[in-house]
């Protein structure tokens, strides 16, 4: 597997693990993520590293949104720095269920030890749901598609958010794309009080 494969796979697990009426989409978010990317032997294709992303509702239905994360594959000496920019569109589905659209922008730079750096853009779309059926309890499952100069991605994900106050939470999730299975926990804190 090329590096730019392997580069595919794990940006496509970041997008998922960044996707978030009454449910609130004001808020930011840090977590830490690990990746396990189909690769050929030698290559490991398993990375670990931090990640960030803030989004605000306005004008209604519109979000706007940017992230950024770090992946490391230490076995294979290659880092990986991708950023997303974007915007979307919320429906109301009831007082406690939402869905969403968004479009993102992609960028990302690859550092593989030894050789010369390059980088991609693409873009990125995701359709996904939340719900708060057993408050403090939310669940969010998204289906996604991640386009890149390597490669065309498809997957989806399914995450759990935990509110331990009314302005902080615990999020956790999984992602699955075509060559790539990549997990996350972090925190969320919410602008919007009303949350």
């Amino acid at each position: 597997m090329k590096i730019r494969d392997l580069l595919l796979a794990a940006l496509a697990g970041l997008v998922t693990s960044m996707a978030s009426a009454e449910i609130s989409y004001d808020y930011a978010e840090l977590g830490f993520g690990a990746i396990d990317v189909d690769v050929v032997l030698p290559q490991n294709g398993e990375g670990t590293g931090p990640a960030g992303f803030v989004s605000y509702q306005f004008y209604g239905p519109f979000v706007a949104f940017a992230g950024t994360g770090l992946i490391d594959f230490e076995d294979d000496n290659i880092e990986l720095s991708d950023s997303q920019v974007g915007l979307g569109w919320t429906l109301p589905m009831g007082k406690n269920a939402s869905s969403f659209v968004n479009v993102a922008y992609l960028h990302n730079d690859v550092e593989p030890a030894g050789q010369r750096s390059f980088a991609q853009d693409g873009y990125g779309v995701t359709l996904g749901y939340r719900a708060e059926n057993h408050s403090p309890w939310e669940f969010i499952g998204t289906v996604d598609y991640v386009n890149v100069e390597s490669g065309v991605e498809f997957g989806g994900g399914m995450s759990l958010v935990y509110d331990a106050t009314r302005r902080f939470s615990v999020v956790g999730g999984f992602s699955y794309f075509d060559a790539s299975m990549s997990a996350f926990l972090g925190a969320r804190f919410f602008f919007d009080h009303n949350h």
